[in-house]
């Protein structure tokens, strides 16, 4: 059918439920039209007020609920609707379907089983077409269970009571066997059994068709036109009214019979199935293992990110070695990276040895010359004391400040000879002459005093 069609269809099929809001047939074409124009939350919402609306539940308005809940992919209402069903009617072949569905897309493994179990119910047609489209097959010894022919063998009744030993809370297996008792014209024997079924599952179509043929043929005709009636309600597309046609009313409606031959051309719920299954299907071969070519490539890059990955642990192992060298050698670099410094200097800027020992003598100073210059008084006084007499200290005193201001290095001219030895008098000691022989830049000589001074004063200097 085009879409076009459809779209007209679906238009019609809106203002006749407008108008007849509880008729049936015209509420599942329009679910039909719904489902194959794939608008879902139309469906789920109509589905629902007419669900909640009818006393008798139509198995086939279940099924469209539960397509347009697959659909949107609630899978928690879906299932609802799956138990729901085959609690209505333990042998609905979409249920099973369905549930194969939702178990294909939760990435179970019993889906194939749910699809063959389907096979068992649908119509012959459709089982074919099916069978096609999954490339199965169905159990011919369980679809015999089943599909119980005019002429009953003892071979078969006996296969019906050794399956429900087997399973024995399995109503479809016991449906089969009242089917066998009442071919065998044991009408009570059959309505009891087929009664007792109907108690559990009131609204069973396969059981309410099976008792219509009990009363049928034990002559209560109104016992059989209410049983065919409840079965029509539940499922208007059932096929086990074919022997009591006779009680169904000639003329149907236009709407039932457009509705059977939509199912028969080109049935929604089937569609749906196909269309659902090839979108589930074409995820999974996205996830699939890549083709060869592909999984050469992504070995090859796999393998350079590993070798890649241990270059550089590699790399990192020899840097952290680097960085820690053993204990001995630790002690003899730090010193010597000063010298290399220094020597590349003297190499860059040509600076004489003097300079260097100017250098080293000007450290000296800074460390030790503020002690000197704050207690200068106290110390020089003891050791006066200790060497000179008491008139040589007042002699000192006095050029006490001269030592504060030969911090200061007095300028020469140029002309004068640097090299001059001074005559020390016996009476000056160790620092006045360190300075003096500093103010002459006589440094080698400045160093051997201050060295001595602090040799003989380390305890108060």
């Amino acid at each position: 059918m085009m879409e076009y069609t459809l779209y007209d269809k679906l238009g019609i099929a809106r203002n006749d439920v407008l108008n007849k809001p509880f008729s049936v047939n015209l509420n599942l074409l329009l679910f039909s039209y719904l489902t194959l124009l794939k608008f879902y939350d139309e469906l789920l919402d109509r589905t629902m007020s007419f669900i909640m609306s009818v006393f008798i539940p139509c198995t086939v308005a279940e099924d469209f609920r539960t397509a347009a809940c697959i659909a949107k992919e609630n899978l928690k209402d879906a299932e609802i609707q799956v138990r729901y069903i085959n609690s209505i009617d333990p042998e609905d072949p979409y249920s099973y379907l369905f549930n194969g569905l939702i178990e294909f897309l939760k990435g179970g493994r019993s889906f194939q089983e749910e699809f063959r179990q389907s096979l068992m119910f649908l119509s012959p047609n459709e089982r074919e077409e099916l069978e096609k489209f999954l490339s199965i097959s169905a159990d011919k010894e369980k679809l015999e269970l089943y599909k119980i022919p005019d002429i009953v063998t003892e071979d078969m009744t006996e296969k019906v009571n050794i399956a429900i030993q087997n399973n024995p809370y399995y109503p479809p297996l016991k449906v089969s066997l009242a089917e066998i008792l009442m071919k065998k014209e044991d009408f009570e024997a059959a309505k009891e059994k087929i009664t007792a079924i109907i108690s559990q599952y009131p609204f069973y179509p396969r059981a309410t068709a099976l008792l219509a043929n009990i009363y049928k043929r034990m002559g209560k005709s109104v016992e059989t036109k209410s049983a065919i009636n409840n079965l029509l309600a539940t499922n208007p597309l059932t096929i086990y009214d074919n022997d009591l046609k006779d009680f169904i009313d000639e003329k149907e409606p236009a709407e039932a019979e457009e509705l059977k031959n939509l199912f028969e051309t080109n049935n929604p719920l089937m569609a749906f199935f196909k269309d659902m299954y090839k979108k589930i299907e074409s995820r999974g071969s996205e996830k699939e293992v890549p083709s060869t070519e592909e999984s050469k490539v992504l070995q090859s890059g796999n393998e350079a990110k590993e070798n890649l990955e241990k270059l550089v642990e590699r790399e990192e192992s020899e840097e952290f070695k680097e960085k820690e060298p053993p204990e001995e050698a630790i002690p003899q670099e730090k010193p010597e990276e000063p010298s290399a410094k220094k020597e590349e200097k003297l190499l860059e800027e040509n600076i004489p040895q003097e300079i260097i020992q100017e250098e080293k003598l000007e450290e000296l100073l800074s460390v030790k010359k503020p002690p000197l210059i704050e207690e200068s008084k106290p110390s020089m006084e003891e050791i006066l004391l200790e060497k000179t007499s008491k008139s040589n200290l007042e002699e000192i005193k006095p050029e006490e400040p001269s030592l504060i201001e030969e911090e200061k290095p007095v300028q020469r001219e140029e002309h004068e000879e640097e090299n001059i030895e001074l005559q020390v008098p016996t009476e000056k000691n160790h620092f006045d002459l360190g300075f003096e022989f500093l103010d002459k830049k006589e440094y080698e000589k400045a160093i051997k005093e201050f060295l001595q001074a602090l040799k003989e004063e380390t305890t108060n200097y």
